[in-house]
């Protein structure tokens, strides 16, 4: 797939499958977020970083653009609340519990590579490699393969290679808010 936007899409449908809220293009500090879901049984919110190329170059940039996101995020909570809450429908006691009660949010950051990409060994040894970097220095991002059927996978297998490497699991992060006043919440468009 070489459409970004139509991968987007995509990422929102299977999400949404999944009885996932979600919500596409959400700006914060003039970037743009791709894919943002929150997860109700497991009251986290997943912030989605897709990428339509194939190449290692494409893969680190969609890490260091999921990371830059990350900062932003972890440093300012009430923003992400705000501008979430901007796009995505979800009634007030929903907010309550996805907020902690007005305190802070969970957060799990996950890039999206096509099937393509993650079947390229070049891009999956970038992949495990920036993995494993970013876990040493205590950032967990997954990885999702994104199928050709719309659906999103958290194993990746190089072409030759026997078995399929797990790279799916993020850890959730925690970002504090600063006061419910302050983490307004906005009604969707």
């Amino acid at each position: 797939m070489r459409n970004e936007t139509a991968m987007e899409a995509a990422v929102a449908t299977w999400l949404e499958m999944q009885d996932f809220v979600v919500a596409r293009q959400v700006p914060i500090k003039a970037k743009r977020l791709d894919v943002v879901a929150y997860n109700k049984s497991e009251k986290v919110f997943k912030v989605f970083e897709c990428k339509a190329e194939d190449t290692p170059r494409a893969a680190t940039a969609a890490f260091r653009q999921i990371l830059d996101y990350r900062r932003i995020i972890l440093n300012n909570g009430n923003t992400f609340v705000r501008s979430t809450s901007k796009k995505m429908t979800m009634h007030f006691g929903k907010w309550m519990e996805a907020t902690d009660r007005g305190q802070a949010i969970r957060v799990q950051f996950y890039v999206v590579l096509t099937d393509e990409a993650c079947g390229k060994s070049g891009v999956v040894s970038r992949l495990l490699d920036l993995k494993r970097s970013y876990h040493r220095l205590g950032t967990n991002v997954g990885v999702l393969k994104f199928k050709s059927n719309g659906t999103c996978s958290e194993s990746v297998r190089a072409k030759g290679e026997k078995h399929k490497v797990k790279v799916g699991d993020a850890t959730p992060e925690r970002s504090q808010l600063k006061g419910w006043a302050a983490a307004r919440i906005e009604p969707a468009s």
